[in-house]
């Protein structure tokens, strides 16, 4: 016959149109859901998308073209795209759900070219052999519409068992996927084994019972339509969108409590955490406004922003708890369609701290200790452990910091100070060693220094002062001892004390020229018959009480 003869004369009707607007339609949402975020078997989602848009358009014209010939020539012809849809939907069930493991990938597309080759080479032989559309197929009228009367052969009949291997191989894939897998991915299974047997039902009620949809076989329309309900789940961003799974995989399987609450404050949602730690709260019952979610009701309000409360005590736990309100797609700012709470359980985090506090008070108790410690010992480091004066380790310290300019030094020395603790012992020596060092210190001017350098021997350090201003520090000094006897008794002597004096730049400038100037001066006094300051080399000065006052300052230092 000749083929083309077939496009000629076709009687288009509301069934031609609706199946072609069908076949545009799947059209347009395979080319969107080309253009859609990756998700598992999309290739071979999209291949059976491909395959029912030839199966539609071939159905199209079957049912336009007015003689048999035509039609079984157009029947004939929608067998590769027969063949592609169960074997692409096995395939894409498979890759979704188990992702393909363990099988290689040259052994999915050698299966499809096999399959679809043997279908097709067993359809478009049929003129030869008969055995796939036999002698008694005919034309019919059902429903206003002219419709052929298949006589199916042996071969169609292998054809249908062979892409029943498939079909039942989808649907056992499905029933897996619905009653094994999580409560989050759940309903979208159910939803593949809905749509894998839907087309399965129709097509043997068409090859069982003879039903038929205007006189055709529905099952390239059941497939149709469950291939434009997952092409809208796609598009609605329900079913195969990996963020929006991910997003579902969160909600039950995260370990903090998630509650939703609609605008009346019911609760809409409660994930298997929060319906752990909140047994009162179900969906369906509204949240309590006085309870630990009392927040979520301030979420409902107008233009409310996100919250977060810190320390929530539910059932001896702390939380963290923040609360989101859900914003309306188009009116952000108006009252939300519900909210969210998300409570963190801070429970360890919170006993860590307080463990982390304690421990810190402790290591800061233990470094202040440290700190007093270290004080003390770099205080008996620098200072004589008798009087409190410093020693020779602080005096060239305090000395090195005066830097270059004027500077009086006294060098002093108790009298007879041997005798007196050979005759009165070391306890009352030390006494006098300690009282003396009293009265030194409080005759010291400001920025004045006193330090104990020897055994009965103390240095006073006076910066910017003069020879004369040592001399009435030491004279001063002189009195305040005679009026404050160091020792009390008539059979005590009296303690006096004799001095060196050296200033800078007249005597020297470093402190070894000063101190050895001071030394000289000292030793000059005690030959002079003690009790007496020398400031000029052989001029002493008498320290007796009946010398013209001057002003002294000084440290007392003794051995």
């Amino acid at each position: 016959m000749d083929f083309s003869s077939c496009f000629s004369d076709l009687q288009l009707s509301s069934a031609v149109y609706t199946v072609g607007a069908t076949s545009i339609g799947l059209a347009v949402l395979a080319l969107w859901v080309s253009r859609h975020d990756y998700f598992f078997g999309r290739a071979q989602f999209l291949a059976a998308n491909f395959g029912m848009i030839w199966w539609l358009l071939v159905v199209a014209m079957e049912l336009a073209t007015p003689t048999l010939e035509c039609k079984t020539v157009f029947a004939l012809s929608a067998w590769p795209a027969i063949a592609i849809v169960p074997v692409s939907w096995c395939f894409f069930l498979l890759h979704f759900c188990f992702g393909m493991q363990g099988i290689r990938s040259w052994v999915e597309p050698a299966i499809t070219v096999i399959v679809v080759l043997s279908v097709t080479l067993m359809a478009v032989t049929n003129p030869i052999h008969q055995m796939f559309y036999g002698p008694g197929t005919m034309l019919i009228a059902s429903a206003g519409q002219t419709s052929a009367a298949f006589d199916h052969g042996s071969l169609f009949y292998l054809a249908a068992a062979i892409l029943y291997v498939f079909l039942l191989g989808s649907l056992i894939i499905a029933g897996i996927g619905a009653f094994v897998a999580g409560r989050a991915m759940r309903p979208m299974l159910l939803m593949l084994l809905f749509g894998t047997a839907v087309p399965m039902a129709a097509n043997i009620a068409y090859l069982v019972f003879g039903m038929s949809l205007a006189g055709f076989d529905p099952t390239p329309f059941a497939f149709a339509f469950i291939l434009m309900v997952f092409t809208w789940s796609i598009y609605a961003n329900r079913s195969f969108d990996l963020t929006t799974v991910a997003r579902d995989l969160l909600y039950f399987n995260v370990s903090d409590p998630v509650v939703v609450i609609n605008p009346q404050g019911q609760v809409a949602g409660v994930n298997p955490p929060a319906r752990q730690l909140l047994p009162m709260i179900s969906p369906g019952t509204r949240l309590p406004e006085d309870g630990p979610l009392a927040d979520m009701y301030r979420a409902l309000d107008d233009g409310a922003e996100p919250g977060v409360r810190t320390g929530v005590e539910i059932a001896d736990r702390i939380f963290d708890l923040r609360v989101l309100p859900i914003p309306r797609p188009l009116a952000e700012r108006s009252a939300p369609l519900g909210a969210v709470a998300i409570l963190s359980d801070v429970t360890a985090l919170r006993c860590n701290a307080r463990r982390l506090e304690a421990a810190l008070e402790d290591s800061r108790a233990q470094l202040a200790e440290i700190t007093r410690l270290r004080e003390i010992a770099e205080t008996a480091a620098l200072t004589d452990a008798l009087t409190g004066l410093g020693n020779r380790r602080l005096l060239a310290a305090r000395f090195a910091m005066l830097g270059g300019g004027p500077v009086a030094l006294a060098l002093l020395d108790i009298d007879c100070f041997k005798q007196l603790n050979d005759r009165l012992g070391h306890s009352v020596g030390d006494r006098v060693l300690k009282s003396f060092s009293g009265m030194i210190l409080a005759t010291l001017p400001d920025r004045a220094d006193a330090f104990r350098v020897g055994g009965e021997e103390f240095l006073i350090v006076c910066p910017d002062m003069p020879t004369a201003g040592m001399v009435q520090l030491l004279n001063q000094l002189a009195r305040s001892i005679s009026d404050n006897p160091l020792l009390r008794g008539e059979d005590h002597p009296q303690v006096t004390f004799s001095a060196g004096v050296a200033v800078r730049p007249g005597d020297g400038e470093s402190f070894d020229d000063l101190f050895k100037r001071a030394d000289a001066r000292l030793y000059e006094a005690k030959r002079a018959g003690r009790n007496r300051v020398m400031h000029l080399d052989g001029m002493p000065f008498d320290n007796s009480p009946d010398q013209a006052e001057v002003s002294n300052t000084g440290r007392f230092v003794g051995r």
